[in-house]
This record gives structure tokens, sequence and C-alpha cells, in this order.
């Protein structure tokens, strides 16, 4: 017989609200993306260069660290 689980004693309620939460600043962080192009289109793209390569220096550098543990 299987035991019954409580839905409070479970970790998903909190990852539920951390994935609603994940979405609401993904969904403003694209509108303001698509904001940001259409007031300065230049502005635009070097700041995104510089976001995307701060994000995939901290991955790289977490993959050397796993490499190198």
């Amino acid at each position: 017989m299987m035991a019954t689980i409580d839905r409070e004693l479970t970790v998903q309620p909190v990852l539920e609200r951390v994935q609603r939460l994940a979405l609401i600043v993904g969904v403003a962080g694209l509108l303001l993306s698509v904001i940001g192009v259409i007031v300065d289109r230049a502005q635009f793209f070097q700041s995104y260069l510089v976001a995307f390569l701060f994000v995939f220096g901290l991955s790289v550098g977490g993959l050397g660290f796993s490499m190198v543990h």
C-alpha cells in the first residue's frame, strides 16, 4: 500500500512560485528588450553583446572549474 504524500510537505508549491516569478521576469525582460530595439538599435546591440559575453563567461568559467574538479 502506497503512503500518501501531502502536497504541503513537498517542494512542488515552492517550485511553482519560482517558475511563475521567472516567467514574469522573463516576459518583462523581453518587453524591455523590444522597447530598447525600437528606441536605440545600436545601443541595444552593444548592450546585448556585453550581457551575452558576461553570461557566457560565467558559463564557461563554471565548465572550466567542473573540468578541473
